[in-house]
């Protein structure tokens, strides 16, 4: 019997990550009228609710915004009454939509559709009536939406929408849970048949009787509002994604039929590294099929054969073992001719599902992925094949790609145009085949020369199709070349995806250290007071819609960054949930560079380095010295300290300050700065990226202490500026001693006036105002109540205002100085801008696209 040869090349399956992206994909979460999918509209009870109860007037019983509701997925409490996700989530997430916020979230706006559901709500007016949101009410609250649609879209786009989208309702358990715990009078006058009854009259009263359910579409007529029967529709921007081939991209094919299990994958150690368990993929996590669908804003695309196929993105016919030729482990696997019969199985289905018109878009927009040929030639090879030694070289690979052909012509003819192609890997050269040369590892030259003769003449067939075929348009992937390349030199393409681990397309890790305008949640998790954290409303509330711990309405400079770097959100190093998958912040709002600044409140400069040294020993357990080595020295570190030694000098008694000039004092925040710079320098770092001194003395806070005459706070301004003057010299200073040192400085003070003095030529409303707060230009430290003061005023778009709170920057604010300090130049940024220190050390890989 033989093996299927691509179950031993999972190393190569993120070799085509990039490929067909701009041909499958386009926007991962479109809104509803760009991509004609269906509205989700949610009702009902706990089962449902997103949050909705966060914000009515309602007890704790009646709310999940507390730990540990929330702990398993967001790491939060949201309001969800689990540990994680609801149905309606995974619905969305299914449907390709965004997870649907409750309509009466402050911050709610119209994008795929509302959940209205309330924890304890029910269809009858009297279930805890007065504490939770009836469907009743739920339905009017849809009505007002409906209102604001017809406002916004104009009355027949409107209807469009009402008449398309699907309805969620879960209602009724707490109509029946109620009577059991409370004596209620309106269930113990009436028998059990009765009760029922009024619930589902109602449940059916306050929404099936004014909309459609999904499938149907709403219809004016003399008899009034009817539904009838409606084709569903495929997003018509979305392209689906079919996959035909072998191991190499088989998602689990082989677990549904009669086979051996020298041709499956379904079990220990099989997708240990991702999915934990086997799916039946040859491989310890994802194949190239899995990125590819991720990249293009689809869903794992599962295995046509699996018992619960249903199509949503695409279909897998693609088989471990399976090859071009009939022949090929024949009776063990699905060669290409079945799967080729199996799409067209498919395309009925899709026919009766969304009718011929709609199939036939879902069929030409698509993209075909085919890997095949590989177990043509490892078979003949390992076995007796009379066909491959009754044919010449040269015919026998005409044969194997004269069968590939033939099913891109069928496809064709039924209206596919877009192909991918992987060519044949070195096959001689895996671990299975070069284990056959015995200890001299020598590659198993006769399988390499009938791959490299099949890779020359698959281009020429295809150029040939590309002239005979109508909207015929292929790519093709070397994996040839690419695998010899990592065998060769495994050390130079350490990788996965960049998402998913640090060294993904060897991106740059991001290290982060300093204080607030930086601090990701750290102070969340330390022992300190109300005044140095930021982890309750309305922190966050702009962009993930709860506090994480930002000291901003949404995301701060170090998450810009990390985004233009193809890097994930980074973790605070103090999470309990930390890991390293792309860098560490260990940023503390209030940290200073001097020990003494908001001591044993506060996680100070010298304490994050510590903290630095920890996780660079982790990272050598974990990757070993060799990898942690190259971590470091590749790594982008970002440093914003300072302007808390200068704010808590100013505004306590501060010994130190008092006993040193103003210099001194600058010298001694500056010392303390560059002695982490050459701490992290010594262990190999050499990129970093600072920001300097912002006007503290022109933020609302310090402001408001001038009174109604506006003026900056101008001794902590000059302090600043002294600050400002000596950092770049400082810098200089090191670039001269310290081997490959490169920087960049951001001037944040400069960036910060501009907007603060002239605010609309940079697209805010309000400089000197703060978004959030009490009092004199809202200048009282007071944004949630939480700091000894209840009472605070909140604006009603935060992107209006240069700064959000008495002291920080708004998200909007934040979001220009990254992009500024990734692509500015001199004087607002220099020597360096961070983009040009990600892209040093880094190398350049050449990716085909379809086009």
């Amino acid at each position: 019997m033989s093996i299927s040869l691509s179950s031993h090349i999972c190393l190569f399956t993120l070799l085509c990550s990039s490929l067909l992206i701009t041909t499958i994909g386009t926007d991962a979460r479109p809104s509803w009228h760009e991509r004609r999918s269906n509205t989700l509209f949610i009702f009902g009870d706990s089962l449902f609710d997103a949050g909705t109860n966060n914000f009515i007037n309602t007890t704790a019983d009646f709310q999940a915004n507390f730990f540990p509701y929330g702990e398993s997925f967001f790491k939060y409490p949201t309001g969800r009454f689990s540990d994680g996700r609801l149905i309606p989530d995974f619905i969305a997430e299914l449907a390709g939509l965004p997870l649907i916020l409750p309509y009466l979230h402050p911050e709610f706006r119209f994008i795929s559709g509302a959940n209205f559901a309330s924890g304890g709500a029910s269809a009858l007016v009297e279930t805890y009536e007065g504490f939770v949101v009836n469907l009743k009410t739920q339905m009017m609250q849809f009505e007002e939406l409906k209102k604001r649609l017809k406002k916004n879209f104009g009355d027949e786009q409107a209807g469009n929408i009402v008449s398309k989208a699907v309805y969620m309702v879960s209602i009724g358990g707490n109509d029946y849970l109620l009577p059991i715990r409370l004596n209620s009078t309106v269930f113990q006058s009436h028998s059990h048949e009765e009760y029922v009854a009024m619930v589902s009259r109602k449940g059916r009263r306050h929404v099936a009787g004014r909309v459609c359910i999904e499938g149907t579409i709403a219809v004016e007529g003399r008899e009034g509002r009817q539904c009838t029967d409606a084709q569903p529709s495929w997003p018509e921007r979305q392209a689906a994604l079919f996959i035909f081939g072998d191991s190499l991209f088989d998602a689990g094919t082989n677990n549904f039929i009669n086979t051996t299990t020298a041709l499956q994958a379904n079990f220990f150690p099989y997708g240990e590294s991702f999915f934990k368990y086997p799916t039946g993929r040859f491989c310890d996590g994802r194949l190239i099929t899995d990125f590819i669908a991720k990249s293009a804003g689809l869903p794992l695309i599962p295995p046509y054969l699996h018992p619960k196929f249903r199509f949503i993105g695409g279909a897998n016919f693609a088989s471990g073992g399976a090859g071009a030729l009939v022949e090929t482990n024949e009776g063990f696997v699905v060669t290409l001719k079945t799967q080729m019969m199996q799409f067209e199985k498919l395309e009925k289905k899709l026919k009766s599902k969304f009718g011929d018109e709609e199939a036939g878009k879902i069929v030409s927009k698509a993209v075909y992925m085919i890997s095949i040929g590989g177990n043509d030639y490892y078979f003949p090879i390992s076995s007796n094949s009379t066909l491959f030694q009754s044919h010449s070289h040269e015919e026998y690979v005409e044969m194997v790609i004269g069968n590939l052909t033939t099913v891109v012509k069928k496809i064709n003819s039924k209206g596919g145009q877009n192909f991918g192609f992987v060519n044949l890997g070195p096959l001689g050269c895996f671990p299975l085949t070069r284990a056959l040369a015995g200890t001299s590892g020598a590659c198993l030259s006769e399988l390499n020369e009938l791959a490299k003769l099949h890779n020359r003449a698959l281009p020429k067939a295809l150029d040939k199709l590309a002239n005979e075929l109508d909207g015929f348009k292929y790519s093709i992937f070397d994996f040839f070349n690419a695998g010899i390349q990592r065998i060769n030199n495994a050390s130079e393409f350490v990788g996965t995806d960049a998402q998913f681990s640090w060294h993904g397309s060897r991106a740059n890790a991001l290290f982060i250290f300093g204080d607030s305008i930086f601090d990701a949640g750290t102070n969340d998790f330390i022992n300190t007071t109300t005044d140095f954290q930021a982890n309750f409303f309305p922190y966050g509330k702009s962009f993930l819609s709860y506090p994480t711990g930002r000291f901003s309405n949404g995301r701060l400079i170090p998450d810009f960054i990390a985004e233009f770097a193809g890097l994930p959100l980074i973790l605070p190093y103090l999470h309990p949930e930390f890991r390293f998958n792309g860098g560490a912040n260990f940023a503390s709002g209030g940290g200073g560079a001097l020990v003494e600044t908001y001591e044993g409140l506060v996680v100070n400069l010298k304490t994050q380095m510590t903290q630095f040294k920890k996780l660079e020993k982790q990272l050598k357990r974990e990757f070993g010295d060799e990898e942690a080595r190259k971590i470091v020295l590749e790594a982008v570190y970002l440093i914003s300290s300072g302007g808390n030694d200068y704010l808590f000098s100013t505004s306590a008694n501060s010994v130190v300050f008092q006993s040193h000039s103003h210099e001194e004092y600058v010298g001694m925040v500056i010392g303390n700065v560059t002695t982490v710079v050459k701490d992290i320098h010594s262990r190999g770092g050499q990129k970093f990226g600072f920001v300097n001194m912002g006007p503290l003395g022109c933020v609302p806070h310090t402001r408001a202490l001038a009174g109604s005459s506006g003026a900056c706070f101008g001794e902590l301004n000059e302090l600043l500026k002294l600050h400002n003057r000596a950092l770049p010299k400082a810098l200089e200073k090191l670039a001269d001693e310290l081997d490959g040192f490169k920087y960049s400085i951001f001037d944040h003070f400069n960036a910060g006036m501009q907007r603060i003095n002239n605010p609309s030529k940079f697209g805010f409303k309000e400089g000197k105002m703060a978004c959030c707060g009490s009092g004199l230009y809202r200048g009282n430290y007071s944004c949630g109540g939480k700091r000894g003061e209840t009472d605070y005023e909140l604006c009603k778009d935060p992107s209006e205002y240069v700064t959000f709170d008495a002291f920080h920057p708004s998200e909007r604010t934040h979001r220009q100085f990254a992009e500024l300090m990734w692509s500015g130049r001199p004087p607002t940024t220099g020597p360096y801008n961070l983009r040009a220190l990600f892209n040093l050390h880094k190398q350049n890989y050449i990716w085909t696209f379809l086009r």
